[in-house]
């Protein structure tokens, strides 16, 4: 498997799409206008993508907040999540924090994916807070606000 940076916006669209459903909220563009090409292309994010034999099985996203500050989301294949995902975890950040010079990355988990919290706290993220304001199928399930520090990363890596 090899993890680069990518703006091949097709590809990364086409992943998305095919978990439109897991990484979207009632909010969110219908799945047939749903398209990130504009940010995939915009030098300010990142999209780091894991491929397997040239197919894009997994992509970790960064959308630049400002100062160092990025704002972060994964979408992967579930052939390599579990263990397979935390090993490549470290190297996701390890880019982040010394090629990109990250100084803060922060997600929002739904309180409604368990899976994808326990996750992000294995990888290092810490909960530091909760909003609401993520609405699924009519109903406001929240969020988790978790995030990782470059200071952080450095004492644990």
């Amino acid at each position: 498997m090899l993890l680069r940076r990518t703006f091949n916006a097709t590809a990364v669209n086409r992943l998305l799409k095919e978990y439109y459903e897991d990484i979207t909220d009632d909010t969110a563009l219908p799945k047939a206008q749903f398209n990130v090409t504009e940010q995939v292309l915009d030098v300010r994010n990142y999209f780091l993508a894991l491929t397997h034999h040239r197919k894009l099985v997994g992509c970790w996203v960064f959308y630049a907040c400002g100062n160092r500050v990025y704002d972060s989301h994964i979408c992967l294949e579930p052939s390599i999540r579990g263990k397979v995902a935390h090993e490549w975890q470290r190297k996701v950040w390890k880019y982040m924090f010394e090629v990109a010079n990250a100084k803060l990355l922060v997600a929002t988990v739904p309180t409604t994916r368990p899976d994808v919290k326990r996750y992000a706290l294995r990888s290092g993220m810490k909960v530091t807070g909760r909003v609401g304001g993520w609405w699924k199928n009519g109903v406001d399930v929240g969020l988790h606000i978790m995030k990782l520090s470059a200071n952080r990363w450095k004492k644990e890596k």
